[in-house]
């Protein structure tokens, strides 16, 4: 298959479905380009414009995500647009954007949001722009394997109002709310979740990828939106959001 991201062509062939799923995020072209993604059992070969990756060897299959967000997060981020580990639930719109480290429950908590009427529009790396959710991911790892969401909800443009960093989810845990107030905690807190694809290291071989941290930091610097550290259980989480005494209240 042909995919664009952002106005760039590339031609995806694997014989892993992880790659296909992963990357059905994006429009699907039927227009033929030099670029190219390759991924098989015993080859990586990846050259997009500047972007060039080949490695001949057996494959680690846990190396194929953090390879293809990286190449994802390379061709996105500027200082308008980034590509970050996260969730987006919304209501009328109205976004909110959830951070947190892997297996932390963001999707238990996005499966929890439904519950009182938000909707899902990002499951695991989002493209924003500014404020702006500008696509989602429906492509979905979680406890009970792979699961899609609604394509008309990844495909919405969702504003966001409110950025939340889950330290952790616990059945019945008490409800911990702290809004970021220094702004060099809050531009640190954001871009741990926007560097990971780099940062990881690769066990199929040692190899350094591209690192995107100089215009990350160009972008979370020019964010405007409250953030809040939050810990508990989903259900006390989404009644503090939906409940204007704890601060984080959406209309």
């Amino acid at each position: 298959m042909t995919i664009n991201i952002k106005n760039i062509l590339i031609n995806v062939d694997s014989t892993f479905d992880i790659v296909f799923n992963r990357l059905k995020q994006f429009e699907i072209s039927d227009v033929s380009t030099d670029n190219k993604i390759i991924i098989n059992d015993n080859l990586i070969d990846i050259s997009v414009l500047d972007y060039k990756l080949k490695i001949k060897e057996k494959i680690n299959t846990t190396d194929i995500y953090p390879i293809l967000n990286n190449l994802i997060a390379y061709l996105i981020n500027d200082e308008n647009n980034l590509y970050i580990h996260s969730v987006v639930i919304s209501k009328n719109n109205k976004g909110i954007l959830v951070l947190g480290d892997f297996k932390v429950g963001k999707s238990a908590l996005a499966i929890e949001a439904q519950n009182y009427g938000y909707e899902v529009n990002s499951a695991d790396q989002t493209w924003i722009k500014t404020n702006e959710m500008v696509l989602g991911s429906s492509f979905n790892k979680d406890k009970n394997g792979i699961s899609f969401l609604d394509k008309k909800n990844v495909n919405k443009k969702v504003k966001l109002e409110r950025i939340i960093i889950l330290k952790g989810i616990s059945t019945n845990g008490e409800l911990s709310i702290q809004k970021i107030e220094n702004r060099d905690y809050y531009v640190k807190n954001i871009f741990r979740y926007s560097n990971w694809h780099y940062d990881m290291p690769l066990l199929t071989k040692y190899i350094k990828l591209k690192d995107t941290g100089e215009k990350i930091l160009k972008f979370i610097n020019k964010l405007n939106i409250e953030a809040y550290f939050i810990c508990g259980d989903e259900r006390k989480i989404m009644e503090a959001i939906c409940d204007r005494k704890e601060g984080i209240k959406q209309d």
